[in-house]
């Protein structure tokens, strides 16, 4: 751990944080909700000088072999692109190849596992990177959650010193979550959240039991903070109480920013 910067933000984060703040001697020097009105502005301030961004994606499926051990079981590169429009984003993907165990596989072969993976995703209800993960800290969602701060993390998340926050559903609600939240304490930027849905999804056909998700985040080459890595876990049961497990990770790089045509503004008379 870089000790030298660890100090530098920590000093930096109890004086931007007491400022308009009061506490008892026994109290401590840094105000949660101060944090979180920081996290909220930083990600809106990045959020309205974002009309777009591109990925080069991969996706990477596991599954254990005769030995007990993890080997890749298939794998997608993609292309995924956010496109942000008022207060909605707008997901696509472009699939490009597809590998089943380290083969590379047909064109028509692509087709048919892009239509599966699609068709899986709705019925596991995996969140995707175009979910806003931050919803839990908006002042309109603030009464359906449970947030407590748990203090300047113990050790750094990927090189960086973050502030931990707890975060539990009061609804059962199918898109609202329960996870752990790691900000940088300097720039109070998402480092890396983990989480579940509060709800379990399932139907007569399938039985969602688990499903553990975590999302990292770090900057490009412009300051831009972005999802780097998607790691996921989940078991259930499907038709006739068959077992099924899945574990995957999906990766993000190469983010371009605001590299679609804007859309002409239609003059009014």
């Amino acid at each position: 751990m870089n000790y030298s910067k660890l100090l530098t933000v920590s000093l930096s984060v109890i004086f931007t944080l007491l400022a308009g703040s009061s506490f008892s001697q026994q109290e401590t020097a840094i105000d949660p909700d101060a944090i979180i009105q920081k996290v909220v502005e930083v990600e809106a301030r990045q959020r309205a000088e974002i009309r777009d961004v591109i990925f080069d994606a991969e996706f990477i499926e596991l599954e254990k072999d005769d030995n007990g051990e993890m080997k890749e079981k298939m794998r997608l590169e993609k292309t995924v692109t956010l496109t942000f429009k008022n207060d909605s984003v707008f997901y696509d993907e472009t699939f490009n190849a597809y590998y089943k165990n380290g083969k590379l596989m047909s064109e028509d072969e692509l087709t048919k596992i892009a239509k599966v993976m699609t068709e899986k995703k709705k019925k596991r209800g995996s969140l995707d990177i175009f979910y806003s993960i931050l919803s839990p800290f908006y002042d309109q969602n603030k009464q359906d959650y449970s947030i407590t701060y748990l203090g300047v993390h113990d050790s750094t998340i990927s090189d960086y010193l973050c502030h931990k926050f707890k975060v539990e559903s009061l609804t059962e609600d199918k898109k609202a979550i329960n996870g752990e939240y790691y900000f940088d304490a300097d720039s109070f930027h998402l480092v890396r959240v983990d989480f579940t849905p509060a709800k379990k999804r399932g139907n007569f056909f399938f039985k969602m039991k688990k499903l553990e998700m975590s999302m990292m985040f770090a900057p490009n080459s412009d300051g831009y903070w972005f999802q780097t890595r998607f790691d996921f876990t989940g078991q259930g049961k499907a038709m006739f109480f068959i077992g099924v497990s899945w574990t995957g990770t999906e990766y993000f790089r190469n983010p371009r920013v605001n590299t679609i045509e804007a859309e002409p503004v239609s003059s009014q008379e």
